[in-house]
Formats: C-alpha cells, structure tokens, sequence
C-alpha cells in the first residue's frame, strides 16, 4: 500500500512541479518592481489605463508583458512535445499492463490445469 502511494507520487511529481514553476512565473510577472511609495502611482496608472481601454474599445492583443511572441511559440512547441511524451507513455503503460495481465491469466489458466489434473487423478484413485 504504502509503496503505491509513493511510486504514485513519484509519477505526478514531475508535472506538479511544471505546474507550480509556471505559477510562480506568472506571479513573478505580474509583480510590481518599483518600491512602495511609487506602487501608489503604478496602481493609479493601471486603472486609468484599464478605463482608457474599457472606453476605447481598443482591439489591439498587446503582447505579454513576460515573453515575446518567439517565447510563446517556443512554449507551445515545448507544450507539444511535452504532450506527445505523456500520450505516448500512457500508452505504452497500457500496453504492458495488458500484456501483464495476459501472461498472468496464462499462469492462472495452467495452475488450473494442473489442478484439475491433480483432482482426476485423486478421483480415480478414490474409486
């Protein structure tokens, strides 16, 4: 029990810890980096501009403030990838898992065989 808790864990590890490392960037990014008394400033200069753009209408995709376009490409081809490894490795677990369960109803379907062997041959002694 406690070793498929862990080997469980060990699995999920890996993609947790994308998950969180991408929260943390994302919080990192949209930090101020000014110090406090000009924060007031940079928060007055955030909800004009805000009003402005409610107001305007303006359609214009600004790009992220943390990565340039290439970043994101670059992102989404690693997100790609990324992707195509779990699928392909969901997919070979299944694969031995049922190739696992083949060979253990071989073993099952012999011991059985042996067994009813062994119970003919006490019936027959028996009479």
């Amino acid at each position: 029990m406690f070793g498929y808790t862990v080997g469980s864990v060990q699995e999920n590890n890996d993609q947790v810890w994308k998950f969180q490392r991408y929260f943390l960037i994302q919080e990192y990014c949209s930090r101020l980096t000014i110090p406090f008394p000009f924060v007031i400033f940079a928060y007055i200069y955030m909800v004009m501009r805000k009003l402005l753009k409610c107001c305007c209408k303006n359609e214009c995709k600004q790009p992220s403030i943390c990565c340039s376009k290439n970043e994101d490409n670059e992102t989404l081809a690693w997100e790609a990838v990324m992707k195509e490894n779990y699928l392909v490795k969901i997919n070979i677990k299944a694969n031995d898992s049922s190739e696992e369960m083949a060979q253990r109803f071989r073993q099952l379907d012999m011991k059985l065989n042996d067994l009813k062997g062994l119970l003919k041959d006490f019936a027959n002694k028996l009479r």
